[in-house]
């Protein structure tokens, strides 16, 4: 899962998966790289691209989305089964998108928390590195992963 890979700690890992969430969004990182040296904004670089694709793919900011791949990667077995005990006997195929995935995969997380202030605190720490953003309207309710679980 290239997502997962941006969150490595290994820069020619991040920048592989930088040009493969690229491609996969139809996007021609050469193109990209030939614009980024050109521009004269000292601000804008290829992760801040990787992230607003990122973003609108799936509604979360990036490092939530990256977050969120790296708990599916290292927890698939588990993830898989329950999605199977709710129903979903092929996950990667029976899901529409990896953002429906994320939605699942992120109402596990805060299925866990015992009460609802401890909910509150996992919202936080999930979506804590985007400037302290709360999850869109309407997600920490449920609403938009009826049907999903």
């Amino acid at each position: 899962m290239h997502v997962a890979r941006l969150g490595s700690h290994v820069p020619q890992e991040r920048l592989t998966a930088t040009v493969a969430v690229l491609r996969d969004a139809g996007i021609c990182p050469g193109r990209v790289i030939d614009a980024l040296l050109d521009s004269t904004d000292p601000d804008v670089d290829l992760l801040d691209l990787t992230g607003e694709v990122l973003r609108t793919g799936t509604g979360r900011p990036w490092r939530t989305t990256v977050s969120l791949a790296q708990v599916t990667v290292r927890q698939w077995s588990m993830i898989r089964g329950r999605l199977i005990q709710k129903g979903i006997p092929d996950p990667l195929r029976s899901l529409p998108s990896l953002t429906a995935l994320l939605d699942a995969v992120e109402t596990m997380i805060l299925d866990g928390a015992e009460d609802d202030k401890e909910r509150q605190r996992m919202l936080g720490d999930l979506y804590r590195r985007d400037n302290a953003l709360a999850p869109p309207p309407g997600w920490e309710d449920g609403a938009q992963l009826d049907g999903i679980l």
